[in-house]
């Protein structure tokens, strides 16, 4: 992974701010320093008129005036922000282990910040030739949607039973292969006889969906006759929103885990250590102690260690502790930052100092690695049905690529 400083990754957010997100970091920089004279001293006005043409203007103004300040050596609390290229898609890519798919969304490092919407859209086209010629952000909102089990979007997109809808499908199919599938296998865990579906994740946050249905009510009211429809909670036979919500599960963990790993408090943390090094307490009576056997529960079905067992584990507990799981927690330690910060997460958009982007980045890239090592899938899938469900992924050891990946953040 390529490092920068804070003052480069403040012209990198600059750059991202005007439009150029989707550019290798070395032509945001090199747009930086082309531009740089009228950053430092164009009349405000000026810059008015320019940020006309940038993307996101106001954050455009304050990133300009936030640089500014540091070239004057002023303290200005500006936060930079990277997105996830596609979160959902790489959740689908790294618990599938499918190399192709993750290469399409930044997970596998191709030299080049891959763009999975415009790949597809591109594919799309080229397949259709130049008779129909859909836009990017068509082809965007059906891929989106499809990956979240809709079939109305991409039909309404494309037309139904169109050969426009068939190279849609044939696009989605050869460019991200594991993803897709994945996708299906986890639309088919739905459950038909359940009120809710229900899973907890790897750092013990219950997920509780309920199965929802509309029931019509006739009513009659000062002469006319009316429908009224009920959302009732009540059994399905089928449904479209499980991939979502499973993916859009694992996402919350990863926010909360970032939140975790860059805002830790090394006071807790050093207890940690102390405990692992020296003591072997197995108490039992604390809510905390109830706490840490719940998370390392979640451990050995799922094999991801959150870093929410810094909460619970001292000298008075730690002997519950196997020696797999004394070395992953002493792993997560090691792979912390070496000083904590501040981070914002807004969905998979995560705001920090500039200072501090190396770490996101790199914790970032931590997370996702260990995800797909873990056997996170074949936990929930297992808890949602009820049985054991064994899953078998595309590569093994996808991890080792996601950790040399460039663009996972951008």
């Amino acid at each position: 992974m390529q490092t920068f400083t804070g003052k480069e990754y403040l012209a990198i957010d600059i750059a991202n701010s005007f439009g150029l997100d989707k550019e290798n970091w070395g032509v945001r920089l090199a747009w930086f320093e082309t531009n740089r004279a009228i950053i430092e001293n164009a009349p405000f006005e000026d810059i008015l008129v320019w940020a006309q043409q940038a993307e996101e203007p106001a954050q455009f103004l304050a990133g300009i005036n936030a640089y500014r300040k540091v070239l004057l050596g002023h303290v200005t609390g500006y936060m930079c922000g990277l997105d996830a290229t596609a979160s959902g898609i790489q959740l689908l890519s790294l618990l599938s282990g499918c190399p192709q798919s993750a290469s399409m969304c930044n997970l596998i490092n191709t030299g080049d910040r891959e763009d999975t919407y415009t790949s597809v859209h591109q594919h799309v086209n080229k397949l259709l030739g130049t008779a129909i010629v859909f836009a990017r952000k068509a082809v965007k909102n059906a891929t989106m949607t499809h990956f979240y089990g809709s079939k109305a979007v991409p039909r309404d997109t494309f037309g139904e039973d169109t050969p426009q809808l068939a190279a849609f499908y044939q696009t989605i199919d050869e460019l991200l292969p594991g993803a897709n599938t994945l996708n299906y296998d986890l639309i088919s865990l739905w459950q038909p006889n359940v009120l809710s579906h229900e899973w907890t994740l790897p750092d013990g946050f219950d997920v509780k969906v309920k199965v929802m249905g509309s029931k019509e009510h006739q009513v009659e009211f000062l002469g006319s006759h009316h429908t009224v429809i009920e959302r009732v909670n009540e059994c399905q036979e089928e449904g479209l929103s499980m991939g979502a919500n499973i993916v859009h599960s694992i996402d919350g963990m990863i926010v909360r885990e970032m939140g975790r790993r860059c805002m830790f408090d090394w006071n807790q943390v050093h207890e940690v250590m102390h405990a692992l090094l020296g003591f072997n307490g197995t108490s039992t009576l604390r809510e905390q102690d109830l706490a840490l056997l719940r998370t390392l529960e979640c451990f050995e079905q799922s094999g991801f260690m959150s870093a929410v067992i810094f909460e619970h584990l001292d000298q008075n507990n730690v002997g519950h502790l196997s020696p797999v799981q004394r070395q992953a927690v002493l792993n997560l330690i090691t792979e912390l930052p070496k000083k904590a910060f501040h981070l914002i997460a807004i969905h998979d958009c995560f705001k920090f100092h500039p200072n501090y982007g190396n770490d996101v980045r790199q914790q970032y890239i931590n997370i996702l690695a260990e995800l797909a090592d873990s056997n996170i899938l074949e936990s929930i899938a297992s808890q949602v049905t009820g049985r054991q469900i064994p899953v078998n992924k595309i590569t093994p050891n996808l991890s080792t690529q996601i950790r040399q990946s460039e663009y996972a953040l951008s």
